[in-house]
């Protein structure tokens, strides 16, 4: 693939892995408590986890109404080779404290996570995304090319969302299905569910198809535990922040993007249009694309192993004898 290139591949079938970290997950093993820090960034505290050893580093941002726990596996995978791999709990979710809502704005949350990382001493690193975290990290890409290597956008881009929040009656009326998908994410993630009730969904099959079954395509078949922490950040104090604030947000073109990127989707993505893909895809000026059969919107979740390899496979191809003389 050449600069300027985009490759879309055949929708992948994920090839004897398990579905939704079932059996022999990584994650179980690794004593995460080890891992977790807290550093105060632009004045505020923010919490994230740094495992792995190595110069590549990668970051890793999670959606809306998340937390660095979306990415257990994931993180257990790509930090067992070479790689330091970093997870933030973006301000206002998890851990992490919240802007005031006057204070709340894209730049202060790409300018945090540009000065985690000179404190970090990351001078380099490869960004992962999923849903709303796929806006963040085009613009941190945008704001910060010096630094960032690659961009892998997973569960997105989520620029319905967006639009979804700038004009929510005319995006509706175009999009009434992502409408409904939307809706129900802001009644379930937007409020605080007390942990008992965690739990309970978390260890029933009939109870994780109805407050899963808009992310992905197989809910009760997610493993308790995972969907457990998937539920951690829950009714976090910035989640109505930013889609309040959104009005004001214009993201930037895709056509400024000047690193290479790494598109990974579910076919079942209730949350991100094709239309959507297909525009994104359009403005890169160089892009490689994957559609994963059998996953929803959390693709990462559904399949990490998948998900790691093509990651895995599209930055080796970066630097390969063929990449470097196109």
């Amino acid at each position: 693939m050449t600069s300027g290139a985009i490759g879309i591949s055949a929708p992948l079938e994920p090839a004897g892995e398990p579905y939704g970290g079932v059996h022999d997950a990584a994650w179980r093993e690794v004593d995460w408590s080890r891992h977790e820090r807290t550093r105060v960034v632009a004045g505020r505290r923010l919490r994230f986890v740094d495992v792995g050893h190595g110069d590549a580093a990668v970051l890793l941002l999670h959606g809306h109404g998340s937390t660095w726990q979306y990415w257990l596996e994931v993180l257990a995978l790509l930090s067992s080779g070479d790689r330091r791999v970093i997870a933030v709990d973006l301000p206002g979710f998890g851990a992490s404290q919240a802007y005031s809502f006057a204070t709340t704005s894209m730049d202060a949350v790409v300018g945090a996570l540009r000065e985690l990382l000179d404190q970090l001493q990351v001078t380099r690193c490869d960004v992962i995304g999923h849903s709303f975290g796929t806006i963040v990290g085009i613009e941190l890409a945008v704001a910060d090319p010096q630094r960032v290597s690659t961009l892998t956008v997973a569960g997105g881009p989520a620029l319905s969302i967006v639009a979804m929040f700038k004009s929510p009656l005319r995006t509706s009326i175009r999009l009434p299905r992502l409408a409904v998908t939307v809706l129900g994410d802001m009644c379930t993630a937007g409020l605080p569910i007390p942990r008992w009730v965690q739990r309970l969904v978390a260890g029933r099959r009939w109870l994780r198809r109805l407050g899963f079954g808009s992310y992905v395509a197989r809910p009760a078949e997610l493993a308790p535990d995972l969907a457990e922490q998937l539920m951690a950040g829950v009714g976090a104090p910035g989640y109505f922040h930013l889609p309040l604030k959104a009005r004001r947000f214009t993201p930037v073109a895709a056509s400024e993007l000047r690193c290479p990127v790494l598109v990974v989707n579910g076919d079942h993505d209730a949350f991100v249009p094709r239309a959507d893909v297909a525009a994104f895809l359009r403005d890169v000026p160089y892009a490689r694309s994957h559609t994963i059969i059998g996953a929803g919107h959390l693709v990462t979740v559904e399949y990490p192993a998948t998900f790691v390899r093509l990651f895995t496979e599209f930055r080796n191809s970066l630097t390969s004898p063929a990449h470097a003389t196109a």
